[in-house]
């Protein structure tokens, strides 16, 4: 599976309140995904946002932190 599918499956486990699967899928996203992340993590919901700061601390790279300090 792609990094954009696990992305989307990261969206969608968040709306649907799935902590489990959350976290699954935070482990199996890779820096690739810092992007997507990092604009996450700038949503309103704060659920979204929690999880992509928790995605970033695992598989962010340097250009995540700005944003790590930020949250």
């Amino acid at each position: 599976m792609i990094e954009q599918d696990r992305f989307t499956l990261l969206v969608a486990a968040i709306a649907g309140g799935d902590e489990t699967r959350c976290e699954e899928l935070a482990h199996q996203l890779s820096s690739a995904n810092g992007e997507q992340l990092i604009a996450l993590a700038a949503d309103m919901d704060l659920d979204r946002r929690w999880w992509a700061v928790r995605c970033l601390a695992l598989v962010g790279d340097g250009a995540c932190i700005p944003m790590l300090v930020h949250c």
